[in-house]
């Protein structure tokens, strides 16, 4: 089973939102999100943010182009008001994508949970509620609690807070 979504996987309309003309405010959209979402709901670590999507001199892997993606769907106005949009669609159908080659990552569940933060926050739905059990079963797949974990302690709380975000996200 692949771990990690290849790049080439990611649909060329989100390759577009993301690197196309006029896109190059990866560190403002960064930023953004660090002001708007992370004081209220910080499960993505700012220095990985800094060192995995900001480094210029890497290729960002399919799932932090997905996560950036939805990143700048969070922390810019929507186009004409509409939040079903071009852009949304497009994240959207590559998470379908990403479950059809069986990708299975935090990295990928991390992008689930601000899709998720944008549909609930956007009303839309049904697709909030199917969004949230794809991130509850992801807790699941990825052997996610909120128990003690043996390995980095680092990783152990990423892991507890993904936890407590699906759950708070579903009451």
């Amino acid at each position: 089973m692949p771990t990690a979504l290849e790049s080439t996987s990611v649909g060329a309309d989100v390759l577009e939102y993301i690197y196309g003309p006029g896109q190059t405010e990866r560190q403002l959209w960064i930023s953004d999100f660090i002001k708007i979402v992370d004081p209220w709901m910080p499960y993505i670590p700012i220095s990985e943010l800094h060192t995995r999507l900001l480094n210029e001199s890497k290729q960002l892997k399919g799932e932090d182009i997905l996560l950036l993606a939805c990143i700048k769907l969070n922390t810019e106005p929507c186009p004409e008001g509409q939040p079903v949009n071009k852009q949304y669609l497009a994240v959207k159908s590559t998470f379908v994508s990403a479950e059809i080659y069986g990708t299975l990552s935090i990295r990928l569940l991390q992008a689930s949970l601000l899709l998720l933060l944008y549909e609930h926050g956007h009303g839309i739905y049904p697709s909030a509620y199917t969004t949230l059990g794809v991130c509850a079963r992801y807790l699941g797949a990825l052997d996610i609690e909120t128990g003690p974990y043996a390995g980095d302690w680092m990783d152990g709380e990423q892991r507890r807070r993904l936890w407590w975000v699906v759950y708070v996200m579903e009451r």
